[in-house]
């Protein structure tokens, strides 16, 4: 939501005026990040032009000098923040990361990161570059079936239709359990979006370049 003049706000989830994992980010006028606030859940109320948010378990990040290298954190248990609301005469619909486009993806990540906002440890930042991500691997999931199936075409010997329909089903069962472990590595940032998405092919094609190398040069 960015229709607050010189506040952006990100929010994990929300029901009704409930809120969770809310990010707040408060831009100086050079268009870099001043103060981070996050909560683990808030409370809103609309009262005319303002947004009045009540916010629980979170800390307040400033920063301290002009180059924004040293940063003064506030830890609270309870944070009201009173954020005035921009009327705009055409607001642009914020979509999800999963209905972007590709280029929406990259351009939207490129602002956030002029802004100051860090793309790799922020929830919505870290959506988009999942994401975008997430859109690359499955472009070249393709050739990794490939690689993975012709080096499991040279260790099994049998043709029978029902054996090789096993064997594809199971490759792209492991794919599914590999990509699914790699979007829980990153959402717990046990590991960066990039090789959380690309785990899957980075660990399929090694298997399938090692039957490779080890059997193509006995047929």
């Amino acid at each position: 939501m960015e229709n607050f003049q010189n506040y952006i706000l990100y929010v994990g989830d929300k029901n009704e005026n409930k809120l969770k994992n809310v990010f707040i980010y408060e831009l100086d006028e050079k268009e870099g990040t001043s103060k981070v606030t996050f909560a683990k859940q808030g409370e809103f109320i609309v009262e005319g032009n303002t947004l009045n948010i009540k916010l629980e378990d979170g800390f307040r990040d400033e920063a301290v000098s002009k180059e924004k290298k040293e940063l003064y954190r506030l830890n609270f248990k309870r944070w009201f923040m009173y954020i005035p609301i921009q009327e705009k005469e055409k607001t642009e619909i914020n979509k999800k990361p999963g209905d972007m486009s590709l280029r929406e993806l990259h351009e939207k990540m490129r602002r956030l990161k002029k802004l100051g906002i860090d793309l790799k440890k922020d929830d919505t930042p870290l959506e988009l570059v999942t994401e975008f991500h997430k859109r690359i691997n499955l472009s070249f999931s393709v050739i990794t079936f490939i690689i993975v199936g012709f080096g499991v075409s040279l260790v099994v010997k049998h043709r029978e239709k029902s054996i090789n329909f096993g064997i594809a089903f199971f490759i792209a069962v492991i794919y599914y359990l590999l990509r699914i472990l790699g979007e829980t590595l990153v959402e717990y940032r046990l590991v960066i979006p990039s090789l959380g998405m690309w785990l899957p092919n980075i660990i399929i094609i090694s298997v399938g370049g090692y039957l490779i190398l080890k059997h193509a040069h006995l047929r």
